[in-house]
C-alpha cells in the first residue's frame, strides 16, 4: 500500500510518502509507525464526521484531517482496503490545542458545547478572547465596529502594526484561529445591536461606553444569561458579574456616576482585569456562585497595590 501525506503534514513527519505491506485495517497503523519511527494512531468519529490523527513524539500532537483510501473519504467506507491511503492536512485545518496543562483546572465544562458572546474587543476584549481561545473554548461571536488605531497597540494585545486601521472584530478572528484553528468564532464590524436573540450560554462585557453596556445587560436579561462586567480607568480596575434576576443591574452600580469618555489607562491594568473576568466566568459556568463576584464588586489599583470586594445587597 502506498501511504501519502499531503499538505504541511509531511513537515511534521519528515516524509511525503511511504510503502507499505498491507495486512488488514488492524495492522495498518503499526506499520505506518514502524517505517516513520515514531507512533501513529488514528481515531475516527463517524458520528460527528470528524477524523483525527494522533502523533505521539516527544509529546502528543492531535490533528484534524481528511484520510482518503482510493479516493474515497474513509467516514464512508465500511473498511479500509489495499491500494492508496491519502492523509491529508487540509488549508484552514490545524494542530489541534494542546490544553493538558489545565485541563484539569477546569475539570466539568465541555469546552466545545458552551456558546459565548464577547462585545468589544479593544483592549479588554482582545485578552477576554486570547484567554478564552487558549483554554479551549470553540465557539464565540464577537461584535465591534472600530477599527485599530496607533494608542490602541499599547493594550490591545492581539493586534500589531500590519493590523492597523482594520476591523477589530475581523483581525481578532484570524489572530484566534492561528491560536487554534479549529474554533468557530464569528465576527461581526458592528455595533451590538439590541435585537441580539442568538442562543448563547454567557457574555462579557467589553466595551468601553455606558450605552453599550446596557443595550449588553438588556440582551442578557431577554436570554436569562449571565454577563460578566470589566472597566478600567488609569491604575484602576473593577470587575463584578451581573446575573438576571440575582443580582443588581449595572444601571444601580452606574447610577449618578459621570463617566470619563476616554480615559487614561496604564496597559496592565487591562490584562489583569481581562484576566479576572475570564476566571469569572469560568466559575459561573461551573455554578460556582459562592466563590465568584455574585452581589460582590472587585475593585483593584495596580499603583498602591489595593485590592478591595465590596458587597452589593
Amino acid at each position: 500500500m502506498l501511504v501519502k501525506f499531503v499538505g504541511s503534514i509531511k513537515y511534521l513527519l519528515g516524509k511525503s510518502s511511504i510503502e507499505i505491506d498491507f495486512k488488514g485495517e488492524n495492522d495498518l497503523f503499526k506499520q505506518i509507525s514502524k517505517k516513520l519511527n515514531k507512533e501513529v494512531l488514528i481515531k475516527i468519529d463517524k458520528e460527528n464526521k470528524k477524523t483525527f490523527l494522533i502523533i505521539n513524539d516527544t509529546q502528543p500532537i492531535k490533528l484534524s484531517v481528511v484520510i482518503l483510501n482510493n479516493g474515497e473519504n474513509i467516514l464512508r467506507k465500511s473498511k479500509i482496503e489495499d491500494g492508496e491511503l491519502a492523509i491529508i492536512l487540509p488549508v484552514g485545518g490545524g494542530i489541534m490545542l494542546d490544553i493538558s496543562r489545565h485541563k484539569k483546572l477546569i475539570s466539568g465544562l465541555n469546552l466545545k458545547n458552551i456558546k459565548i458572546l464577547v462585545a468589544g474587543a479593544g483592549g479588554l476584549g482582545s485578552t477576554v478572547l486570547n484567554n478564552l481561545v487558549r483554554l479551549g473554548f470553540e465557539n464565540i461571536i464577537i461584535y465591534d465596529p472600530k477599527m485599530i488605531d496607533p494608542p490602541d497597540l499599547n493594550r490591545q494585545i492581539l493586534y500589531n502594526q500590519e493590523d492597523l486601521y482594520q476591523n477589530k472584530a475581523f483581525t481578532a478572528l484570524k489572530k484566534l484561529k492561528k491560536i487554534n484553528p479549529n474554533c468557530n468564532i464569528k465576527a461581526i464590524d458592528k455595533a451590538l445591536p439590541s435585537h441580539f436573540n442568538e442562543k448563547v450560554d454567557i457574555a462579557f462585557d467589553c466595551m468601553d461606553n455606558i450605552e453599550g453596556r446596557l443595550v449588553l445587560e438588556k440582551i442578557c436579561k431577554k436570554l436569562q444569561i449571565p454577563m460578566i462586567h470589566g472597566a478600567v480607568q488609569e491604575f484602576s480596575g473593577q470587575v463584578t458579574v451581573i446575573v438576571p434576576g440575582i443580582t443588581k443591574s449595572l444601571l444601580d452600580i452606574y447610577e449618578g456616576f459621570d463617566i470619563q469618555k476616554t480615559p487614561e489607562v496604564f496597559p496592565p491594568t487591562v490584562l489583569v482585569t481581562a484576566s479576572i473576568q475570564v476566571s469569572e466566568a469560568i466559575k459561573i459556568l461551573k455554578d460556582d456562585f459562592k466563590n465568584a463576584l455574585v452581589n460582590k464588586i472587585l475593585f483593584f489599583n495596580l499603583l498602591y497595590n489595593d485590592f478591595e470586594i465590596l458587597q452589593l445587597n
